[in-house]
């Protein structure tokens, strides 16, 4: 009977419960009234009676029904809580299979068992994330200690401060530069360690410099050591954010200790002193013994140049001549020195004279053209229509320059033709920048020569100074002769093609306008001139010239091209009005200009040679009527000037006018 009721569901169980304590509770009520009716009593009292009964019968029925229900109830409550305090992954089965609390168990089993299962995962998760913290801390500090190790290996000392320039932490360096320790700087007002060299700035200066610009850097400071020294130092900074939450940053400083490099300075700056006064004492020595060197040189000078005009022999003569050639040649020398001595002891000065321009460039010109002549090409000076002919500077200095370049130009050039060529390169209020050139067609320079070229004792190589000659002075000193006129030099130059040597210099405008000729206001405007020369840089210099004073000017390379001019001009009844006839053009194996001079009819009119220095042309009986004027190259604006005005004066036959 105990199976059968302990295999009845728990639901039924109290389903029959239930009915029956309430038959029983209908029955007792029943059967009380009626005993109390059968017995006559009131008919209140048996209600009563029955009621009370009744309520007894179910207050003692319910008991063994509360004990019933609440079993099992209490039975899997302790279950669960001695499952939870034990760890066990199940409770045990406290009823029969069948019972419904049997699946409550298994709910309550399950749910142990999820709840179990996420204690696990999270006992994984927890040691798995108590592993990677304690490598990342591992790490941290390995990275902490890495930057301390870092930061105290420096040489600079470190200070980080906060944004009112509170020390926080410092370096290593900074506890030995300053010379306390690490605790004592921390909480330390930074400027309270540093002084700015000018003591009238506020000692927190460079804070405020730090919030306007974002760094400080470089600047020299002292340091104040625990002892009371005063360090030299550089002092740099700027801001740092420390923290995202920070409304101001704070700052970082670099300080290095500069008391090595100031003592250095020092002895540098003695060592320079030293050198400079012994620099000083060497050029001084070199102006007296060059001035004293060249006086009797001069005297020697002048004594083989009186020899030359006796009567000497052949090989006397070419003694006397050897001697007075090497002796120019060590005046030049001694001039070099004593030039660059000068200039060394800073006693070299410009002066300030009005002079010629075009004068000095056609003298230099006219003075080199010789040796040009003698190597069988032309020096050539061109000077632009703009360029004023009056100007104040120094003439000597500018004349010195021209000659060094326009020399070594001549001296590197053995065929071809030597151009120089001057033009305005700025025009101020009171002065003018002047431009000049000297291109030559020799032996060219190298490209890491010309690094060095304007350097004292220097050439392009070796090999130039045993075939050419000269000490390397000439240029170092046009430098500084071109600097102290106000002025730069340079170069440009291929190797095997030829050189361009440049300079400027500043010559202020003359007082004296009067000086300043227009010549473009001439008389020869229309007049037509023939020039005929095989030359190209030489015709072009003589069209410049002559169409800036407004003249017709026709060109002819040679012979050919003249005789075609002219016989055009006679076929139309007209002439040249001046013919100006190089005189190295030929026609065959004779000089045009004899052809030209012997014509019986000519349009060539009056006409002018052009011979090198030294080579004048003898000019025969037969050609001395027609040979008007000998100008001697390069030409002379001021000579060619007049010798127009006097070929113009001159009467030719047939009209003047210009073909």
């Amino acid at each position: 009977m105990k199976r059968l009721v302990r295999a009845l569901p728990a639901r039924l169980k109290f389903v029959l419960a239930t009915t029956l304590l309430s038959g029983l509770s209908v029955t007792v009520f029943t059967g009380v009234d009626r005993y109390f009716a059968d017995a006559g009593a009131p008919i209140g009292i048996p209600f009563w009676l029955g009621l009370l009964g009744t309520m007894a019968g179910v207050m003692v029925l319910s008991f063994p029904l509360y004990h019933l229900m609440r079993r099992p109830l209490v039975s899997l409550a302790q279950a669960v809580i001695q499952a939870t305090q034990d760890g066990a992954p199940r409770v045990k089965a406290m009823v029969s299979d069948s019972d419904e609390f049997s699946a409550l168990m298994q709910n309550v089993n399950d749910l142990l068992a999820q709840i179990r299962q996420q204690d696990q995962m999270m006992q994984t998760y927890q040691e798995d994330l108590e592993l990677q913290v304690g490598r990342r801390t591992q790490e941290v500090e390995r990275q902490r200690d890495y930057v301390r190790n870092t930061l105290d290996s420096m040489m600079e000392a470190l200070f980080s401060t906060g944004p009112s320039g509170v020390i926080q932490s410092v370096n290593r360096a900074a506890t030995v530069m300053t010379g306390y320790e690490a605790e004592e700087l921390t909480g330390r007002y930074l400027d309270t360690l540093f002084l700015a060299n000018d003591e009238t700035r506020p000692a927190d200066q460079w804070i405020q410099d730090l919030r306007s610009n974002g760094t400080v850097a470089q600047e020299e400071r002292w340091l104040l050591t625990k002892n009371g020294d005063r360090v030299p130092v550089v002092f740099s900074a700027s801001l740092l954010q420390h923290d995202a939450r920070q409304r101001e940053p704070g700052m970082v400083c670099l300080v290095l200790d500069i008391t090595k490099r100031k003592q250095f300075e020092k002895e540098l700056a003695k060592a320079r002193d030293e050198a400079l006064e012994a620099n000083q004492l060497k050029s001084e020595f070199l102006a007296t013994m060059s001035h004293e060197i060249r006086t009797p040189l001069n005297g020697i000078l002048g004594l083989t140049a009186l020899m030359q005009d006796t009567d000497l022999d052949e090989e006397q003569s070419e003694y006397v001549n050897s001697a007075h050639s090497c002796g120019q040649s060590l005046l030049k020398i001694i001039n070099d020195v004593l030039d660059f001595s000068k200039i060394e002891a800073g006693h070299m000065a410009i002066d300030a004279a009005d002079f010629n321009l075009l004068r000095v460039v056609e003298d230099v010109a006219e003075m080199l053209a010789g040796k040009a002549s003698e190597k069988g090409y032309e020096l050539v000076c061109s000077v632009g229509r703009d360029v004023p002919r009056w100007v104040q500077g120094d003439a000597g200095r500018l004349r010195q320059i021209l000659t060094n370049l326009i020399g070594n130009a001549v001296k590197f050039t053995d065929e071809g033709v030597v151009m120089v060529h001057v033009t305005i390169d700025e025009e101020h209020p009171d002065a003018f920048l002047i431009r000049f050139e000297i291109k030559d067609t020799g032996i060219g320079i190298s490209q890491d020569a010309l690094s060095k070229l304007f350097e004292s004792f220097s050439q392009a190589d070796g090999s130039t100074t045993r075939k050419y000659g000269g000490t390397g002075l000439g240029l170092a000193i046009s430098k500084s002769l071109c600097e102290l006129m106000g002025g730069t030099i340079g170069a440009k130059s291929e190797q095997g093609k030829g050189s361009t040597f440049w300079f400027t210099a500043m010559l202020r405008k003359t007082k004296e306008e009067s000086r300043r000729i227009d010549l473009s206001l001439s008389p020869f405007a229309g007049s037509g001139v023939l020039v005929i020369g095989t030359d190209p840089t030489l015709r072009t210099a003589l069209r410049d010239k002559l169409e800036g004073w407004g003249m017709l000017v026709h060109e002819a390379q040679n012979h050919i091209e003249a005789n075609a001019l002219l016989s055009d001009a006679l076929t139309r009844g007209e002439h040249y009005d001046i013919s100006l006839v190089d005189i190295s053009t030929a026609s065959g194996d004779t000089a045009y200009w004899k052809n030209l001079a012997g014509a019986s009819e000519s349009a060539a009119g009056a006409i002018a040679l052009l011979a090198p220095v030294g080579q004048r042309p003898d000019i025969s009986s037969e050609h001395e009527s027609s040979i008007h004027a000998v100008l001697t190259k390069p030409i002379r604006e001021q000579q060619l000037y007049a010798c127009l005005g006097r070929l113009k004066r001159t009467d030719t036959p047939g009209p003047s006018q210009e073909p």
